[in-house]
């Protein structure tokens, strides 16, 4: 009787490509537990300010461009370490990109629980999610909920699931990206 989706951004992908009637399709957006609890694990993180990145980092994720953008820029480097919870281990391709550039220091991968994730939001100058597309964007509000200021694409979702709350960027433009992140203080 209905089609049940996630984000206004995906009832449109229906309609253009499977030519649904809009009547058909009904938007129940996803939601986050509301709850701020978290497991400290400080000898986990860098001691330094940092900037997070949560999930897998392949493809449509865009984890590349925002490497190239925290590498382009001077400034990141030299003020924020970069902190990935979760996703699969750093790929072969990521590792050399890093020694390339002399920041495989500067980039930890951790990986945990809800509650350690909370504490990583928590502790984060600010999380940076630049993909390409999604349908709804989780991360999104996790960050939210833990008062991590979130810095995304400009694209797909994210101007829906975050109602003005992040600062956009284009996720093509590496100078973008950097200005956009540049404004933490």
């Amino acid at each position: 009787d209905k089609i049940i989706c996630i984000s206004e951004n995906t009832k449109k992908d229906l309609i253009n490509y499977y030519k649904l009637s809009p009547e058909l399709i009904q938007v129940v957006h996803l939601g986050v537990s509301f709850n701020k609890d978290y497991i400290e694990i400080d000898n986990f993180l860098p001691e330094k300010p940092y900037i997070l990145f949560v999930g897998n980092r392949s493809r449509y994720k865009n984890f590349k461009n925002f490497i190239l953008a925290y590498i382009k820029s001077k400034k990141l480097k030299s003020d924020f370490d970069v902190v990935c919870f979760g996703g699969n281990s750093f790929t072969l391709d990521e590792i050399n990109l890093f020694k390339e550039f002399g920041i495989s220091q500067k980039i930890k991968k951790i990986s945990g629980n809800d509650l350690e994730l909370n504490y990583v939001y928590k502790k984060a100058r600010c999380f940076v999610f630049p993909s390409l597309y999604e349908g709804f964007g989780l991360p999104l509000l996790e960050s939210m909920n833990m008062d991590c200021p979130v810095i995304c694409s400009d694209t797909s979702c994210f101007p829906e699931v975050t109602k003005n709350s992040a600062a956009m960027f284009n996720p093509n433009d590496i100078e973008n990206i950097i200005a956009y992140i540049k404004t933490l203080k």
